[in-house]
């Protein structure tokens, strides 16, 4: 890496770091962390098995891009990734770092699943990868949002949940079955990642939606939803 690339990225991580803790400071209940993504979490995402073939992904939180970054890395020229953020200051930020054409930005309460990945998608996503807090929810969104997760894979789909606490198994098991878990204790704080397998049929496919698409690169669509209180 050249000395522009150098001083340009850690830049860029400067510009992260600072963003996120002003994000957390003003939406301390929708931000999981302090700091951005470490690198030892981010190494185990770019070896999840499930990216390999992919074809639509959906990320849920991608908070100043980091794991956003790690995730078009590893999926194919073809493949399609749906990040969904509901924080205003992280999405700006996506907008301006992340310009693949892969990937579709959408400012939108992840609880709105079901309906985003009607109107972005042609068809059932591969896997589902969230870094969305469900510590932070109450039970009723909580269920909510896994059920809707489950809904929306295709059979043989991923569910991904890098999480600080164990609270999205409670939810998630009863779908799902039992996880596979990693832990990452290099982390600050120590988190684990907790990946299950969607066995059964899809039941019904996810609602279409007749809002107008635009795939230029880095646009937002903006849905109005309340906000994750």
């Amino acid at each position: 890496m050249s000395r522009a690339s150098q001083v340009a990225n850690r830049r860029w991580k400067n510009l992260s770091v600072w963003r996120f803790l002003r994000a957390f400071i003003q939406h301390p209940r929708h931000v999981a962390s302090v700091v951005p993504s470490s690198s030892a979490l981010l190494s185990q995402l770019q070896d999840i098995e499930c990216l390999r073939g992919a074809t639509s992904v959906v990320e849920l939180g991608p908070g100043t891009g980091e794991t956003t970054q790690v995730l078009l890395e590893a999926l194919s020229a073809e493949a399609r990734l749906i990040s969904i953020e509901l924080v205003p200051e992280f999405v700006s930020h996506l907008q301006e770092t992340l310009l693949d054409p892969r990937l579709q930005i959408v400012q939108d309460n992840a609880l709105n699943l079901l309906k985003i990945a009607g109107c972005y998608s042609e068809s059932a996503p591969d896997a589902v990868i969230s870094g969305v807090p469900f510590s932070h929810l109450s039970v009723e969104q909580a269920g909510s949002l896994v059920r809707s997760i489950h809904a929306c894979l295709k059979p043989g789909g991923t569910f991904v949940a890098y999480q600080f606490r164990h609270d999205v198994r409670e939810y998630a098991d009863e779908l799902f079955g039992l996880p596979q878990v990693i832990s990452v204790p290099l982390n600050v704080p120590p988190l684990s990642i907790f990946t299950w397998s969607k066995t059964e049929s899809i039941l019904s496919a996810p609602p279409r939606c007749e809002c107008s698409l635009s795939r230029k690169r880095g646009e937002i669509e903006n849905h109005k939803s309340r906000d994750i209180r």
